[in-house]
């Protein structure tokens, strides 16, 4: 079974040598370049599938288990609060507020 341009394959005494060929002239000739485009289109549109799984809202969650994250005013890596503990937060920087002491006496959420 050889596929491929004939006029290769009568100038190459084996696969190498074709392969050699088409690598070094193929772009020259029409069928060469169809099959390297559509051969290319092909292998990356399958390469995608296995990773639609993640796509799923719940499968995608529980498969990798993570949690969103920010920074804190240190630079330090820490996981976003939720909005339970952003109304905490800001309750407890209003009361520093109003007792006139500024941000600098609120103590650091961990």
């Amino acid at each position: 079974l050889r596929v491929g341009p004939p006029a290769f394959w009568e100038h190459a005494p084996n696969v190498f040598a074709y392969v050699f060929l088409v690598c070094s002239y193929g772009m020259a000739v029409p069928v060469v370049r169809l099959t390297v485009f559509f051969g290319t289109a092909i292998g990356s549109l399958v390469s995608f599938w296995p990773f639609l799984i993640f796509k799923i809202p719940i499968i995608g969650t529980s498969l990798l288990r993570l949690q969103p994250t920010g920074y804190d005013q240190e630079g330090n890596t820490r996981r976003a609060l939720t909005r339970i503990q952003k109304q905490k937060k800001w309750e407890m920087m209003h009361k520093i507020k109003q007792r006139g002491k500024g941000f600098a006496a609120m103590p650091i959420l961990r």
